[in-house]
């Protein structure tokens, strides 16, 4: 992990911005150089990667996990290499699997944020299209689930993985491979609160 020592602080509120400046690195047999990109708030970027190597080594820098080897990171303005990880780890969401915990529905939706309300976590649920499902349970947001993720298929276990992160209201959501899971359908219903 990367480890800034500024004490850079982003409040909730401000739009994050990430601006990447001919960025290369190399860990093994996995290499890019000269990457540029920019986004700002609502910005929806998909990185195609035939090897399906590439784009989770830069999801491991945007997210602080592994330095650069040349070129830099920008978040408002800031180089991530300047800013503590917990305050950017504030900011960013990872998701890069079905993780789940074994646990209620509602336990693992608040994990991103633990003063979360049931109404909260109802209304997530909904927006992500996924309250009808839990409501087939006896127990709703309180039926239990296994960490493998039953009784739940996987699509509704990505979209339960999306509650999660959007209940937090993360500045940016770095994604790897985890909307494959999704239909058309489901897809329509998550692209626009990925945007907000």
């Amino acid at each position: 992990e990367i480890s800034g020592t500024e004490s850079v602080l982003f409040p909730k509120e401000i739009p994050i911005s990430v601006n990447v400046q001919n960025l290369a690195t190399k860990s093994g047999d996995i290499s890019f150089s000269g990457l540029n990109l920019e986004a700002s708030k609502g910005d929806i970027i998909v990185i195609k990667d035939e090897a399906m190597r590439s784009a989770p080594a830069l999801l491991d820098l945007l997210f602080g996990l592994s330095p650069t080897t040349h070129g830099a990171i920008e978040v408002n303005n800031y180089h991530l290499q300047d800013i503590s990880i917990s305050e950017w780890r504030n900011h960013v969401t990872l998701l890069r699997d079905l993780e789940v915990l074994s646990g209620s529905i509602a336990d693992n939706v608040k994990l991103a944020k633990m003063e979360s309300d049931s109404s909260e976590i109802r209304d997530i649920l909904e927006k992500v299209g996924l309250m009808n499902r839990i409501q087939e349970f006896p127990t709703g947001i309180h039926a239990e689930i296994f960490r493998n993720g039953h009784p739940l298929i996987k699509e509704e276990l990505a979209l339960l993985v999306l509650a999660r992160c959007f209940i937090s209201k993360p500045g940016l959501v770095l994604m790897d491979d985890l909307l494959n899971y999704l239909s058309k359908e489901s897809l329509s219903k998550i692209l626009p609160l990925i945007q907000e």
